[in-house]
């Protein structure tokens, strides 16, 4: 976001166009990600705050929303045993993972029509639109596998922690 704005004279001197990427974890705050939805979801603000400060100028300001994209990072994310445990349980679409080149089509997109919302995939849109009604659904539905997903990853953080102080007990001792 300080990159949006230390270009933002100039983007707005060319009447030009900004897309940040959010996620869709900005709209439908997934357990075991509170960190990511909200940092997403300030993405998402800023952008529809700012959208409406250029507006006059003919700068236009775009957000991307994506589920799941084939990357390292979504890659490494879902590796863990409690990832595993509530995709494995995620309703459709919502298991799976786009090819990048999803994302990379839409950005295109996005950017060609100057568009205020980018998605990908397809069935991303609708989800924001009925984010009000899927979240509390979402939350209601999930709490058992949720709980059990938390003790998965704290039990995964302690015997990472452990093994930790294995290793630098190691170090002190060398």
């Amino acid at each position: 976001m300080a990159h949006a704005r230390a270009a933002l004279p100039h983007v707005v001197a060319r009447q030009g166009y900004i897309l940040t990427i959010a996620s869709l974890a900005a709209a439908l705050h997934p357990p075991m990600l509170a960190h990511y939805a909200a940092t997403k979801a300030g993405v998402e603000a800023f952008s529809d705050s700012l959208r409406a400060e250029v507006a006059h100028t003919g700068t236009r300001v775009g957000v991307a929303y994506f589920s799941f994209i084939d990357t390292d990072m979504t890659r490494d994310g879902l590796e863990s045993p409690a990832a595993h445990l509530l995709r494995d349980a995620a309703p459709g679409p919502f298991s799976k993972t786009a090819p990048l080149s999803a994302a990379g089509k839409a950005i295109e997109r996005g950017v060609t029509r100057r568009a205020d919302k980018v998605w990908a995939p397809r069935w991303v849109l609708p989800v924001t639109w009925l984010r009000g009604i899927i979240q509390p659904l979402q939350q209601r539905g999930n709490r058992k596998l949720v709980a059990e997903a938390v003790k998965l990853a704290e039990a995964e953080a302690a015997a990472e922690a452990a093994r930790q102080v294995a290793i630098s007990g190691r170090s002190a001792q060398s």
